[in-house]
């Protein structure tokens, strides 16, 4: 499902359907998927989004989840 904000759309609900979502819309060259959270490198930036009770999205803390994507800083 694409609970957690895994779906990075700011909607924090397992979707009805199983439709695409643009996330982002353009300048992806590559993805990164982890259990509970993505990233994906944006025009030379690091943006990630999902769960981050470990820091995994980049966020400089810990919270339940990340809903949209989240520029990574400092890489």
């Amino acid at each position: 499902g694409y609970t957690k904000g895994r779906q990075a759309n700011g909607i924090n609900v397992t979707p009805p359907g199983t439709s695409p979502v643009t996330v982002i819309p353009s300048g992806v060259t590559a993805i990164g998927l982890g259990n509970l959270h993505s990233c994906a490198i944006v025009t030379g930036t690091v943006q990630c989004w999902g769960i981050n009770t470990s820091g995994q999205t980049g966020t400089g803390g810990v919270s339940s989840r990340q809903i949209d994507p989240n520029s990574v800083g400092g890489l």
